[in-house]
């Protein structure tokens, strides 16, 4: 199959919008929409040695690449209300303590507040005070902070793969959106945390869900800024889910292919290399 990564111009837009499986109990009445994906390797899209290979070559490339790359986000041409978004997005993603940021400035958290608790035992990915909450009511699970996010959100954001399967198996909402449309997958995806988009695309999460601004979760992991080895895997990994949407636009027309094409070479490659397979 013919593949021109340059077909998509304009504008990205991006918005905001596992490692071990899920306990059997979990997954029990859904093993046929689930997958493997912990194992690493994409099954027909490379093998392992051109895997070894491809990673290599994104070591050795990343000081060269970064400096060719410049100003990503510029050389993208991403627009002021985009970039402020994603901003946004990145301030969500990053509580310290109990303080959270917020438009007017620094908020302390309300840490009487037992959801609060939990949103942040979740934040932190602390499993032994999320078992004991949950004990007490089971309903903490469906917390939501004032974006909308979730105990899921703030496990897979901040890569806690435990409390993420914790969290799933006490009825979390996988499939739960924020004020700007990401799902669990999308915030996992953004910041390149491939062992907990491995454990969500084995529950079964939608991969093809996009965000208010029309972004997949390959979109949001192509462009992300994190450690370029987890990146790489988690572009592997969404690259191997039954049904991916590899061709979708985002708002701006860029499939991921033709952001690939403009941030990594690795990545442009590896995703060449799937339409290459199909």
């Amino acid at each position: 199959m013919e593949v021109d990564g340059g077909g998509s111009v304009g504008s990205s837009s991006v918005d905001e919008d596992s490692s071990r499986q899920t306990s059997t109990t979990a997954e029990a009445g859904s093993e046929s929409t689930q997958m493997d994906v912990s194992d690493h390797v994409v099954e027909g899209l490379i093998d392992e040695d051109d895997e070894e290979g491809l990673l290599e070559s994104y070591s050795a490339r990343n000081s060269d690449e970064e400096a060719e790359m410049g100003d990503v986000l510029g050389e993208m041409g991403l627009n002021q209300d985009q970039l402020e978004e994603i901003e946004r997005c990145k301030q969500q993603g990053m509580f310290v303590s109990a303080w959270e940021e917020d438009e007017t400035g620094i908020d302390a958290k309300d840490m009487g507040d037992p959801r609060e608790q939990f949103l942040t035992a979740a934040e932190e990915g602390a499993t032994d005070t999320l078992r004991m909450m949950l004990a007490i009511n089971p309903d903490y699970v469906k917390s939501v902070d004032k974006d909308d996010y979730t105990p899921l959100h703030r496990a897979a954001y901040n890569d806690h793969v435990e409390a993420v399967r914790l969290l799933l198996q006490n009825g979390a909402n996988p499939e739960a959106r924020t004020s700007e449309g990401w799902t669990v997958l999308h915030s996992a995806s953004a910041w390149g945390n491939y062992e907990v988009v491995g454990v969500l695309l084995s529950h079964g999460v939608d991969v093809n869900a996009l965000s208010n601004g029309h972004l997949h979760a390959l979109h949001l992991a192509v462009n992300s800024q994190e450690d370029k080895e987890k990146v790489f895997h988690t572009v592997r990994y969404l690259l191997q889910a039954p049904g991916v949407d590899v061709g979708v636009q985002s708002g701006a027309g860029d499939t991921p292919l033709a952001l690939a094409r403009r941030t990594s070479k690795t990545l442009y490659e590896l995703i060449s290399a799937y339409f290459e397979k199909i």
